[in-house]
């Protein structure tokens, strides 16, 4: 990962270093707490991009900035449930290019023009944002939640799965970051190895059967 030299491949990769050190070497609990404590780490190793997408003179032309902004704008004006799946920062807001873009004045920026979408769904909360609103973004953050308390379950049967599943969500909300991360193909094998680690888990609990591999 560190070999690709993107910011999000060191900081994902220097998370899970981290979630094994708690995991097997301190035998810690990964709570909330805890991941936020890699938040200052992952904004140190990606501080070159998030300025220069964020705080340098190309905001006006950076697709990734313009579309975060602007969610903000659509979340207001379309409060509380959104503009609607499909209008706005996701593949097919592109592919049927959305009047979205129009009304916030987006068609001119590369990777989000008509005839060139290659930046439209280069992330994902702006998409959460802007297409589910106010309510939409509260339940899918409801849903992570709920999501991480079940795997704070798997501790108790296997502490290797528990550290792969706590890997997984890391990497997914930390590529979410610069790609539609939850969304994308990538995703699919990800989301089967969490059934696999969730259906061992009950596996185990039903059996009595509770090792600690």
């Amino acid at each position: 990962m560190c070999t690709t030299l993107r910011s999000k491949a060191w900081g994902i990769a220097i998370a899970i270093v981290l979630i094994c050190y708690f995991t097997f070497y301190r035998k810690k609990k990964i709570t909330i707490k805890t991941l936020l404590l890699f938040v200052p780490l992952v904004v140190t190793l990606a501080w070159n991009q998030i300025y220069y997408y964020f705080f340098s003179s190309i905001q006006g032309d950076s697709a990734r900035y313009q579309l975060l902004i602007n969610s903000f704008k659509v979340i207001k004006d379309h409060f509380p449930i959104g503009s609607g799946f499909g209008t706005y920062a996701s593949y097919y807001s592109g592919k049927y290019y959305s009047p979205i873009y129009s009304s916030y004045g987006l068609t001119g920026i590369y990777g989000l023009t008509r005839d060139n979408t290659s930046f439209i769904s280069d992330s994902f909360w702006p998409m959460v944002f802007a297409q589910t609103g106010l309510i939409g973004t509260i339940a899918f953050g409801c849903a992570l939640l709920r999501l991480f308390k079940q795997i704070q379950k798997i501790r108790i049967t296997s502490m290797a799965f528990y550290a792969s599943a706590i890997s997984v969500l890391s990497y997914l909300l930390i590529a979410s970051t610069a790609e539609s991360a939850f969304v994308h193909p990538v995703a699919i094998p990800i989301a089967l190895w969490l059934g696999v680690i969730m259906n061992q888990d009950t596996f185990d609990v039903e059996g009595g059967n509770h090792p600690n591999r």
